[in-house]
């Protein structure tokens, strides 16, 4: 048998070490990075479903017959039950429908809280004569917690009746908002 001298002494060639070397890092370097370079956790999704909230209207907020003032006059309903209608210096407050709150149903699912908020809205004539009114709304709560039930919220305001107002009937709306929070 005939061993050639050159691939006989390969293992001791300075070159043929270095590039044995060379590769040997390669791979141990490319299996330690890939040990190192991932990792993982994972985390618990959770969800849950809560029946909606949900408003409804049950009583009109109502100012009842006012009389034209002869200056620009406020007219309050207040927020109580029913609502009430104090009288106003130099306003006639004439009878007909009688001064109510508006009266609203929240129903929220128990143990929730959620807030309430009410926009300012205007008096429009109904059949253009007079000019419009504006009106600022007041609930009796800001915020409340649902029990599952239908509580019921009370909305007043306050109706700026200009100085000699035509005689017409007047229509806006109260409009509630209720968010969990």
């Amino acid at each position: 048998m005939h061993i050639c001298p050159v691939n006989r002494d390969k293992h001791n060639n300075p070159r043929y070490l270095l590039n044995m070397k060379k590769i040997t890092f390669i791979l141990i370097a490319l299996i330690t990075g890939t040990t190192f370079a991932q990792d993982n956790a994972s985390a618990a999704v959770n969800a849950e479903i809560v029946s909606p909230i949900t408003v409804s209207t049950t009583v009109p907020l109502e100012f009842g017959r006012i009389g034209s003032p002869s200056s620009a006059t406020n007219v309050v309903v207040n927020t109580t039950a029913g609502g009430t209608r104090p009288d106003v210096a130099g306003v006639t407050l004439a009878g007909g429908a009688a001064a109510t709150a508006a009266s609203f149903n929240i129903t929220a699912e128990n143990t929730y809280t959620y807030d309430i908020t009410v926009a300012a809205t205007d008096l429009t004539p109904n059949t253009g004569a007079g000019a419009t009114m504006s009106l600022t709304l007041q609930p009796d709560a800001t915020s409340g917690t649902g029990t599952g039930s239908a509580q019921t919220l009370f909305v007043g305001g306050t109706l700026v009746v200009n100085s000699g107002q035509l005689s017409d009937s007047y229509t806006g709306s109260a409009k509630v908002t209720v968010n969990y929070n």
